[in-house]
């Protein structure tokens, strides 16, 4: 064994069993005594209790006083509503929330996908195959993705986020967002950060395809990021750009970076435009 061959190999392992700890869903809660059931469709009503959904259920403009359980592989369609408590899906479930408000949270338990155009109230946590979010986020999002994942991940499109966003693997897409802490992206199948504003750091880690942040795929002409029809908006990080570990290629463009760019480890050396700005110091492989 080469010498410093172990204690790469520890490290790599206690990073995986971090991560593990990390993007880890809670136990999933059992629906509360009463809970109702539904595998049709429930309208125009004020549920006092939880609601578990079972098969296929569609919410239209309720009102659900307690939380709503999405069973494994059930799928619920929550539209025009209102959750006071969490939102739950289950293993292989689908949720999709248009137009509903969830007062409490969002808890991924190895989901199936997850689309939400409304508002949020507090975090979305856990696993999933798919994650889309177009509307608000008070607190923060951290999700992880299967490590084979190649064609799903996260997609925030037009959302806001109050909270850090943590993304581990996934191919990921991040559009004209406003971010009111930080992003941090390990281990995606593929990147792109275009026309976002983020107030805090943005860290891109150990990525094993292609990272995009700007305005349009300059890597991979088979998939588009999020190329846009528009004169784009210059993306604006109020932190610093880390770009450390990374196995693919990087590119950055009509980005602003108020804070220090710093490049470390990346096996091949990113590429800045020029008319990236930074406002402190180019560190390492950017220096």
């Amino acid at each position: 064994m080469r010498a410093g061959t172990a204690p790469a190999t520890v490290a790599a392992v206690v990073t995986a069993l971090l991560t593990a700890l990390v993007t880890a869903p809670p136990a999933a809660a059992a629906p509360g005594p009463g809970a109702r059931t539904c595998g049709d469709s429930v309208e125009r009503t004020v549920v006092t209790g939880d609601v578990e959904v079972v098969g296929t259920c569609r919410l239209l403009r309720v009102v659900v006083l307690g939380d709503v359980h999405v069973a494994p592989g059930a799928r619920a369609y929550l539209v025009d509503s209102q959750v006071v408590g969490d939102l739950h899906v289950g293993r292989d479930a689908r949720a999709t929330a248009q137009g509903t408000d969830v007062r409490g949270g969002v808890h991924l338990d190895d989901a199936l996908q997850l689309r939400t155009t409304g508002a949020v109230g507090r975090s979305v946590r856990g696993r999933a195959t798919e994650v889309e979010i177009a509307g608000r986020v008070a607190g923060a999002v951290n999700v992880a993705f299967p490590f084979d994942a190649v064609h799903t991940g996260l997609f925030l499109h037009g959302a806001t986020v109050g909270g850090w966003v943590n993304v581990y693997g996934g191919q990921n897409v991040v559009l004209a967002s406003r971010l009111g802490r930080g992003l941090t992206l390990s281990w995606s199948r593929r990147t792109a950060v275009c026309e976002t504003t983020v107030q805090a750091d943005v860290t891109v880690r150990r990525a094993r395809r292609d990272v995009q942040l700007g305005d349009v795929s300059r890597l991979s002409p088979e998939w588009l990021g999020c190329s846009v029809e528009r004169l784009p908006v210059r993306g604006q990080y109020r932190g610093d750009l880390v770009l450390e570990d990374n196995v693919a290629g990087v590119a950055v463009e009509n980005t602003d970076v108020a804070g220090d760019l710093v490049c470390r480890r990346n096996d091949v050396v990113p590429v800045l435009t020029s008319d990236v700005t930074v406002g402190g110091s180019r560190v390492g492989q950017c220096g």
